[in-house]
């Protein structure tokens, strides 16, 4: 799957920040079966604002680079371990 990787804290949204993303291909582990846990094949996934205070380093939890974005998105359940509701 395709990633948006932040590389760096982001200290403002200008030119300054080109370096502070990449995009990565990047690996699916294999489904564990774990209790109440699904798979599920993201279709669409966006960047909003909970993703900008994130790489700011303003969010709540840690940036440890790199870190993917995107706490939001949508798709179909493929998988579920026997207890998922």
């Amino acid at each position: 799957m395709r990633a948006v990787e932040v590389t760096n804290r982001v200290q403002r949204y200008d030119a300054s920040c080109q370096d502070c993303f990449r995009v990565s291909q990047v690996g699916v582990p294999e489904f564990q079966s774990q209790l109440g846990e699904v798979l599920v094949h993201v279709a669409r996934s966006q960047i909003n604002p909970s993703d900008t205070s994130f790489f700011k380093g303003q969010y709540g939890l840690p940036l440890r680079p790199p870190s993917r974005a995107g706490f939001e998105g949508c798709g179909t359940v493929v998988r579920a371990s026997q207890d998922a509701a």
